[in-house]
């Protein structure tokens, strides 16, 4: 998985080698799907940082079908997105209460989740 944009030396999951940014999972067994290639804006990057916590906070909960803020509904669309493939989106606060979404865009012809993307709402 590639970050792009995180430099958070705070989390000792996020490593730089090789010229990329490489995010480790806290735990792959919790992880109920891959996240692909990680990207983020900056908007999102910064209210992260504003807020004192990592990007890797919100990679963890996401992975781990901990959807936040979501109703029932969407949180159930999820749960059905991990077996059937489709678009998985999460959506969180910062502790300064800026709202944060994380899409993982549905699996291709091989199977694969390209990429999963950090951003704000407004930003969609």
């Amino acid at each position: 998985m590639i970050l792009h944009g995180f430099g958070d030396e705070r989390d000792s999951r996020i490593r730089f080698r090789d010229g990329k940014l490489t995010f480790i999972v806290k735990d792959t067994t919790m992880s109920k799907f891959d996240l692909g290639q990680i990207v983020a804006t900056p908007a999102a990057l910064e209210a992260i940082k504003d807020s004192g916590q990592t990007p890797a906070f919100f990679l963890d909960k996401h992975s781990s079908a901990d959807w936040g803020d979501l109703d029932a509904g969407d949180k159930a669309l999820n749960d059905q997105a991990i077996v059937t493939g489709e678009r998985l989106l999460s959506a969180y606060r910062t502790l300064k209460g800026v709202r944060l979404w994380i899409i993982t865009e549905a699996k291709d012809d091989q199977g694969r989740r390209a990429c999963s993307t950090l951003l704000l709402p407004q930003e969609y």
